[in-house]
């Protein structure tokens, strides 16, 4: 449970309601801190943070499986579903937009 260690260290040295930065480079911050906050169970608090990162990043399929995760430690099937497969679909068509962007032109 190294994350949720770590992630309580950083919550409490953030006073557990740390404000990040609006740079996109720091939207990682949520999807790190909602981690931790699932991992040591406070759920509320995971899902209010997996929204934010994916209200700042819509397409990181990330936020998508935290927040399914969180929603099936919640109970919530039919949301965790949702979630898991958006973040699915997310990632198959980064991968597929990084095939195009690596193949060697023929």
């Amino acid at each position: 449970m190294p994350i949720a260690f770590a992630g309580h260290i950083t919550l409490k040295a953030k006073g557990l309601d740390p404000k990040f930065s609006d740079d996109p480079g720091q939207n990682l911050c949520y999807y790190g801190r909602g981690t931790a906050y699932l991992e040591i169970g406070k759920k509320e608090e995971a899902l209010a943070d997996a929204n934010t990162f994916i209200d700042k990043a819509k397409t990181n399929a990330l936020g998508y499986d935290l927040r399914g995760r969180i929603y099936k430690a919640m109970g919530k099937t039919k949301e965790a579903d949702e979630d898991m497969k958006k973040a699915a679909s997310l990632k198959k068509e980064a991968e597929e937009n990084m095939k195009k962007t690596t193949s060697p032109e023929k």
